[in-house]
């Protein structure tokens, strides 16, 4: 787990680590380099990100994420590009070293907050978008008037 160094993230930490993972402490604000410096400090080529806003994300669909990611050996794969999944099973596979060269090319504050937004905006990245597949007009989602 890649959290920041901020007090608060104390409780999260303890936790975390008294169930057997590793937790990396970095940067508030340059989340990309939290990631980077995490992914170097457990020697990992590829990062599989899913953000504390997506606490219960299918872990079939991250197998399948996975799977695909090695299948096309692309730097990103991810089912956010495009979204068809409902808000919370928000996956990314990325290289690691995808993530040092959008380190190193990126210029906005906004790349170092959100990790992955310069590799989606850039044409230098090979992307590929996990896509839902199944007619979602079938699910329509209704209010009761009051």
């Amino acid at each position: 787990m890649a959290t920041s160094t901020d007090i608060r993230n104390r409780i999260l930490i303890n936790h975390v680590e008294g169930l057997g993972f590793a937790c990396f402490e970095g940067n508030e604000l340059d989340v990309l380099e939290r990631y980077i410096q995490a992914a170097e400090q457990s020697k990992a080529d590829v990062i599989v990100r899913i953000t504390g806003d997506c606490p219960l994300v299918d872990p079939m669909l991250v197998d399948e994420c996975i799977n695909k990611f090695k299948q096309f050996d692309v730097d990103y794969y991810s089912n956010t590009i495009l979204p068809t999944f409902p808000d919370g099973l928000d996956i990314e596979v990325i290289k690691s070293s995808a993530l040092k060269k959008a380190a190193q090319e990126s210029t906005k504050s906004s790349h170092r907050e959100h990790v992955t937004t310069y590799i989606k905006e850039s044409d230098t990245f090979s992307k590929m978008n996990h896509t839902y597949n199944e007619d979602l007009s079938a699910l329509r989602w209704t209010v009761d008037d009051p």
